[in-house]
């Protein structure tokens, strides 16, 4: 039986995946490095491996937590019979590695669930089922009725093989959060290229609510491959309310532009785009008529293209996380000849539900690149349910006046208050790039609207 299909029939609820960040207080954290490790059981380790062969492996969990092996198979390896933990290295090397070496987020010791491993001694008939509970999480005074969970995951997906991971409110009934299987075109599928990813959810808590208990289940599972996680965290706060990085638009070549054939770090073909994500609007209504097209107004391109094909003048100082970026750059556009007036786009939001955030609680963050000359200005406003806009940000070029954002700005992350009023339900943000005529540029990445305080769980340097 598919002790998944017993617990949770055949629906889950919907999760909120978010791209490498949470915000608010760490509430929990296990990377299982405190285990108590020895040697293997069955598995031989040569002498000459960088690790201590006596140091490398263990069936015990970290006190509170609880390995359920009771639908496994009896036989096969002893060291991978359901849920164990590892040293990945030494893991890698008895399993003569198949891709598991390529789990680089973890560090040290890993909890692995290893179908692939087990089935290398005879075993009972029977699919491989293993079931790995946290200890109680407390709940108790989180900011909001949010927590962001993150960890490590390293999964290569065969066959009939399963994932899932549920959560438990205060010893209630569990709740699947996500389910992946190896059904390759099937809604659920997780991908081959999934061997080392960091996943982060949120989820949303009950009133009242004092712990939880969040379970990953590895199944239906016989000679397969593995699921392998690390560095397992717990946030609080109501966290992210929106995020966009631009990194799934549909990009092309440039223009105008022109990228040497002798540049081979990224594809010529996939650089530039001029059309924003679903629900996006740009006004480009004030750019003059001409000038090179691939900066005609704010568009979207390759980072460290753009610095390449511009001559870089610290264009490249510019370190967003991802590759894809929003840029306005009237000194670029000013290469071909255009009609008179001055440079002046602006790039705004869809709009975004504010999920009732008490006033003045929901903050904006956002990587920025910006080079001041002359005049050029820079604005952020916003509109709270489709009322006048607000600014709420605004830059000069102008050294001395109070609003001066100097030419040290070409690589920080902005932080600003969005002054959300009592009661609004939505808001539409947007970036303004004005005043302009051959001077410089601004850059935008990884924008968030978020509420409670800020604090990074991440990869990402600048995050």
């Amino acid at each position: 039986m598919n002790k998944r299909k017993y617990l949770f029939g055949t629906g889950f609820i919907a999760l909120l995946f978010i791209q490498s960040l949470a915000v608010g207080e760490i509430l929990f954290r296990e990377d299982f490095e405190n285990l108590q490790m020895g040697p293997f059981l069955d598995e031989v380790l040569p002498d000459n491996l960088s690790v201590d062969n006596n140091k490398v492996w263990t069936d015990v969990p970290p006190e509170g937590w609880e390995v359920d092996k009771s639908w496994m198979p009896t036989g096969g390896v002893r060291d991978w019979n359901g849920w164990t933990f590892a040293n990945v290295q030494a893991w890698s090397y008895v399993a003569e590695d198949q891709r598991r070496s390529e789990f680089t987020l973890a560090s040290g010791v890993a909890a692995i669930a290893d179908s692939d491993e087990f089935d290398d001694l005879p075993n009972d008939e029977g699919l491989f089922e293993s079931y790995l509970n946290s200890k109680p999480i407390s709940l108790t005074g989180i900011t909001g009725n949010k927590v962001i969970l993150s960890f490590d995951s390293s999964w290569r997906p065969e066959s009939g093989q399963e994932a899932t991971l549920s959560v438990s409110f205060d010893g209630g009934a569990p709740v699947e959060l996500f389910y992946w299987n190896s059904s390759e075109g099937d809604m659920y599928f997780h991908p081959d290229t999934s061997t080392n990813e960091t996943i982060n959810a949120e989820i949303t808590v009950p009133a009242g609510t004092s712990s939880m208990v969040l379970t990953w289940g590895y199944m239906n599972a016989n000679n397969n491959w593995w699921w392998a996680i690390d560095n397992i965290k717990v946030t609080s706060g109501n966290a992210v309310i929106f995020f966009e990085d631009f990194e799934n638009l549909e990009m092309g070549p440039f223009l105008d532009e022109n990228m040497p054939s002798t540049v081979d770090m990224f594809s010529r073909d996939s650089v530039w785009t001029n059309v924003a994500p679903a629900n996006w609007v740009i006004d480009n209504f004030l750019v003059p008529a001409g000038g090179v097209r691939d900066w005609s107004g704010w568009t979207f391109a390759n980072a460290q293209a753009w610095s390449y094909v511009a001559g870089d003048q610290r264009r490249s100082e510019f370190k967003p996380s991802g590759k894809v970026a929003a840029i306005a750059d009237s000194d670029e556009f000013d290469d071909m000849a255009s009609d008179p007036g001055m440079f002046e786009t602006y790039l705004s939001t869809p709009s975004i539900a504010l999920n009732g955030a008490a006033a003045n609680s929901v903050s904006l963050r956002f990587n920025s690149s910006w080079r001041p000359e002359s005049n050029q200005e820079a604005t952020i406003t916003a509109s709270f349910d489709g009322k006048e806009p607000v600014e709420v940000m605004y830059w000069t070029s102008i050294d001395g006046d109070a609003n001066f954002h100097p030419d040290t700005s070409t690589n920080e992350i902005v932080d600003i208050p969005i002054n959300n009023p009592a009661g609004a339900s939505n808001v539409v943000l947007t970036f303004g790039y004005l005043n302009a005529r051959n001077n410089w540029w601004w850059a935008i990445d990884n924008i968030i609207l978020y509420t409670g305080t800020f604090t990074a769980v991440s990869e990402w340097s600048l995050f």
